[in-house]
């Protein structure tokens, strides 16, 4: 059977790209053809254009002579879903099967702000859809408030390494993804000057796109020797390597692939009880929970760590295990080669 994918390049910024990319080098079913096709790529609004329409093309040839046995959308809020809904009618008007596999991090909020009109229009269309994916029970719940198509849970996955050269010692703290609000960028912000007084070798590293120029004031502005802007990491394993902890205190969220990768290291997290966050980290065991916005949660949380290099150590190997065992690749791609199977043409 052959199935189509859908979505940004897998060399683009974010967990969309990555998961994308897992696909194009792990996914190995002798029974199932992947093709992926490209939806978006970075650049000005008419090389976004063009490469659309480039897809576009492609896709309907395929359906017409392709033998395409189902299709595989990526979707996410705002123009991403739009865009994609556009894929799904012309897939059901040739009557193939629509996977619909949604990684919006605030589709609620997205939902909340429609009329009624939209919220109609939003509804119809996953209505068409013959399956929806979602990343975490949480999101299941909502989207089946909301259409009466089925959801299916498949959280997202990564590569585990065997071992894990995790350093307990070490005085990297990192944040990986993009800078800003909802990434609760501006919260690490917050708690940068009490761990510069309490833990003077302690140095926060942010790595992403996003509100760089705004970070980048507030910290000449406050003084924050402590934290440095990295940028985007095409390769984030090296980085995630050298980190004592990593820091996502995320106001919205699916399933974050940096909570993946990083526990995949051994590397503890600080996450907030968000999206798919608490299916994968349970407080104190393989990491530590806070409330979103929390800032002296977050303060607390850090120092603990860092007061307690055992207690790191301690959740190192019990985050690498839960990826190990819930998480990786291996059962992901079966997961999805089933999936395929059960809605083959």
């Amino acid at each position: 059977m052959k199935v189509l994918m859908i979505g940004p390049s897998s060399q683009a910024k974010g967990g969309i790209a990555t998961v994308i990319k897992n696909f194009e080098q792990g996914f190995n079913n002798p029974d199932i053809e992947l093709k992926v096709l490209t939806s978006w790529k970075e650049g000005n609004a008419f090389k976004r254009l063009w490469v659309f329409i480039e897809c576009l093309c492609s896709y309907i040839a395929q359906l017409c002579f392709g033998g395409v046995s189902a299709v595989h959308l990526h979707v996410a809020q705002d123009g991403s879903f739009y865009r994609k809904m556009i894929f799904l009618m012309l897939g059901k008007l040739f009557g193939k099967s629509v996977i619909l596999h949604f990684h919006a991090s605030s589709f609620d909020v997205f939902w909340n702000k429609q009329s009624r009109r939209g919220q109609a229009f939003v509804k119809r269309s996953l209505n068409r859809a013959d399956n929806i994916v979602v990343l975490s029970e949480e999101w299941a719940v909502f989207y089946r408030s909301i259409t009466t198509t089925t959801v299916t849970i498949i959280n997202n996955a990564v590569n585990v390494p065997e071992q894990t050269t995790y350093d307990a010692n070490s005085h990297n703290i990192i944040a990986l993804g993009r800078l800003g609000q909802r990434k609760g960028t501006y919260d690490i912000l917050k708690i940068a000057p009490q761990l510069k007084l309490k833990f003077p070798e302690a140095v926060i590293h942010l790595y992403g796109d996003g509100d760089i120029k705004e970070i980048q004031a507030l910290i000449t502005q406050q003084q924050l020797s402590n934290v440095k802007i990295g940028g985007w990491l095409t390769d984030s394993e090296p980085v995630i390597k050298t980190a004592v902890m990593h820091l996502l205190p995320s106001y919205h969220e699916g399933m974050p692939m940096a909570i993946l990768e990083s526990m995949a290291q051994g590397v503890p997290n600080i996450s907030t009880t968000v999206g798919g966050i608490p299916q994968v980290l349970a407080h104190k065991q393989n990491g530590l929970l806070i409330t979103p916005g929390d800032s002296q949660a977050l303060y607390e949380a850090v120092a603990l760590l860092l007061n307690n290099r055992d207690l790191c150590r301690d959740i190192s190997e019990k985050a690498h295990a839960t990826i190990y065992t819930h998480f990786s690749l291996t059962h992901y791609h079966e997961q999805w080669s089933q999936l395929y199977t059960n809605y083959s043409n």
